[in-house]
């Protein structure tokens, strides 16, 4: 009884282990794209959002996106004047 209780006790430590390797690896990948794939996106995405939304066009100079502390800086937006008025001033 008790072999077959310690039998037990290692397969499921080793089933513990291998899950906990897949959560990690699950993690670092995420943690990959969202950290040299997401800028790009971000950038694209919400640039073309946000000028839809005011009427605008909308530009911006850097996007860093930190997953471990779930952060995001955008840095020097740009909002141009609307199209109807014929200038070409920028805001900062």
């Amino acid at each position: 009884m008790r072999k077959l209780a310690l039998n037990l006790i290692n397969k499921h430590k080793r089933q513990l282990l291998s899950t906990g390797k897949i959560a990690a690896i699950v993690f670092l990948v995420f943690s990959a794209l969202l950290f040299f794939a997401g800028p790009p996106i971000v950038k694209s995405f919400v640039a073309k959002k946000i000028g839809e939304e005011i009427g605008r066009k909308v530009d911006f100079g850097a996007v860093n996106i930190n997953p471990f502390t779930l952060s995001t800086t955008i840095r020097n937006i740009a909002i141009y004047e609307a199209p109807t008025t014929g200038k070409n001033a920028c805001y900062k």
